[in-house]
């Protein structure tokens, strides 16, 4: 029975977090880490996001000449979570080195026993610390991330080490190309202990090859373009983001913000803003939002971030 329990689990820690875009291990890895990534459908490899870069594309490190700070916190639909937080140190004069957490659960989900009678509640999480560096050197960066993971479903765990290398190159002072390798060489290491027997076995990340290219239009609009593709899978995901400076002639610091991909065979739409406050000591304060819609019937999530750095 246990054991039948646990391989659910393990189904519905990669169906819950996979929004029909990416499947396997780390799945909600995918997910996204911060408000603006999500709203622009996950197409922000190729440009700045001031907080989250390290957890964006290393390469975009080479940009961050002051120190950032970047928290977010999603209580979303169907008792899922992600928690988020990254910080940025400068590293003069073209590099940077930034430290990111990130945690996803889900919380509650119904045990029930071969007569299908209800028995105890149960959870799981998964997350990961990181290390991240990136360095710039004229027109083209380049960084890298070092993960150690961590997923717990009930009274199991496993861990793992992971790596991401992004390259980045400034075509002109507003294009910019990407490259980013996900989940090189990553991988989660089970122990699984049950009826007195160890069972080890290895869960291997699907990787992802990602190309990302960003145009400023003009003063108010930034185009994105990115294609993702699973090479375990063969998959392609195509995606499109456009963030409009709606208000920029009266000086108000609002962004419009939506995205569009392809994901499960149609196009499905995000949708976000971002506001900018300067507070005491020049500090910028980021507010931004995004809305998930979900799949099938998950319901409505309301995703907030908050980013800080020194204007």
């Amino acid at each position: 029975m246990k054991s039948k329990l646990i391989i659910l689990l393990f189904l519905l820690s990669t169906v819950l977090f996979s929004n029909g875009e990416y499947v396997g291990a780390g799945a909600s890895y995918k997910y996204g880490t911060n408000a603006r990534q999500i709203a622009l459908s996950n197409s922000l490899i190729s440009t700045y996001n001031r907080g989250y870069n390290a957890l964006t594309n290393p390469a975009l490190l080479g940009s961050v000449y002051k120190m950032e700070y970047g928290l977010s916190y999603f209580a979303m639909s169907l008792d899922r979570y992600i928690q988020t937080f990254s910080v940025t140190v400068p590293v003069p004069p073209t590099a940077s080195i930034g430290l990111s957490l990130f945690m996803s659960g889900t919380d509650d989900i119904q045990g029930t026993d071969y007569n299908g009678q209800y028995t105890d509640t149960y959870k799981s999480w998964e997350g990961y610390g990181m290390l991240s560096f990136g360095l710039e050197f004229t027109k083209l960066s380049a960084g890298i991330n070092i993960k150690i993971l961590k997923n717990e479903i009930e009274s199991y765990s496993a861990n793992g080490i992971g790596v991401d290398i992004g390259l980045l190159y400034k075509l002109s002072s507003k294009n910019q190309f990407a490259l980013l390798f996900d989940n090189l060489y990553t991988k989660y290491s089970w122990n699984i202990d049950f009826a007195n027997y160890n069972h080890l076995y290895d869960e291997k990340f699907p990787r992802v090859l990602s190309l990302g290219f960003s145009s400023r239009v003009n003063q108010k609009l930034l185009s994105l373009y990115q294609v993702d593709y699973m090479t375990d899978v063969k998959r392609l995901n195509y995606k499109v983001g456009f963030e409009l400076d709606l208000f920029k002639m009266k000086e108000i610091p609002l962004e419009i913000r939506l995205g569009i991909n392809n994901k499960n065979e149609s196009f499905n739409y995000t949708f976000g803003f971002g506001y900018s406050l300067l507070i005491k000591n020049n500090l910028n304060l980021g507010i931004d939002y995004a809305l998930d819609t979900g799949l099938l019937d998950e319901g409505l999530s309301h995703l907030f971030t908050l980013t800080f750095n020194k204007k």
